[in-house]
């Protein structure tokens, strides 16, 4: 199995010897069986033919693995595929003849595992602020609750949506429209952990200015939205 332009993936490693437990062979025999197998394997795929290690076309395969690919698997495969009266190899003489490769793999490995681990990081970052701003909406867009039909009117709700207005509705000096992610995301970020620092919340029809810190408006969203969800479960 491909799964990128320098990955080979083997499955079904083993099913032959679990499928026929009943030979006898003693362990260097088996592993030099082994060892040839995986030199058959190695020709089939670097030929794209299922066919390319048959006896009959072996050697025309071997040229051909020869003057396309590199003398490190030429040397590899003619270790694989000598007789196991003529050289007695292991898999560690196999390991030595590619352990420059290996190296290299081994390092692009950790390189790509770094990577994925950098935007699994971002996307969970994601994932949290997205919660926050969801449990925002749904806290401040509701008017009403029925057990509590002046919901949207109470104090805790007037400060969310200051709040919001501070993520959505800022503007500079002369009025324009702010666009700063980064400032949002700042904000949000210090909701989320509860900061003890604080915000100026202003409002826009109302004009009234607020202090608040960001402790103080987590523990308003939080109970916020436990109403919602309390009246939800009823």
């Amino acid at each position: 199995l491909f799964t990128d332009p320098h990955t080979v993936r083997l499955s079904s490693i083993g099913v032959l010897d679990a499928a026929r437990p009943e030979r006898n062979l003693p362990l260097p025999a088996l592993q030099s069986e082994d060892l040839q197998a995986l030199g058959r394997l190695l020709v089939s795929v670097a030929c794209q033919n299922a066919g390319a290690a048959a006896p009959t076309s072996l050697r025309r395969s071997l040229s051909f693995v020869h003057a396309s690919y590199s003398a490190d698997l030429s040397r590899l495969l003619m270790l694989l595929l000598s007789p196991p009266e003529a050289a007695h190899a292991s898999v560690h003489d196999a390991v030595a003849l590619v352990s420059g490769r290996l190296m290299t793999r081994l390092a692009q490995g950790v390189g790509y595992a770094d990577a994925l681990r950098t935007e699994l990081s971002k996307e969970q970052e994601n994932g949290r602020l997205l919660r926050l701003v969801l449990k925002l909406g749904v806290a401040t867009s509701r008017p009403s609750l029925p057990a509590n039909e002046s919901y949207g009117d109470h104090p805790d709700r007037y400060l969310l949506r200051l709040f919001q207005d501070l993520l959505y509705g800022s503007s500079d000096e002369e009025g324009r429209p702010l666009i700063s992610f980064a400032q949002a995301v700042h904000a949000l970020n210090k909701l989320d952990l509860g900061h003890d620092g604080r915000a100026l919340l202003t409002g826009r029809e109302d004009g009234a200015m607020v202090l608040v810190s960001y402790h103080e408006l987590k523990q308003v969203l939080e109970r916020s939205f436990g109403e919602i969800a309390a009246a939800a479960e009823q």
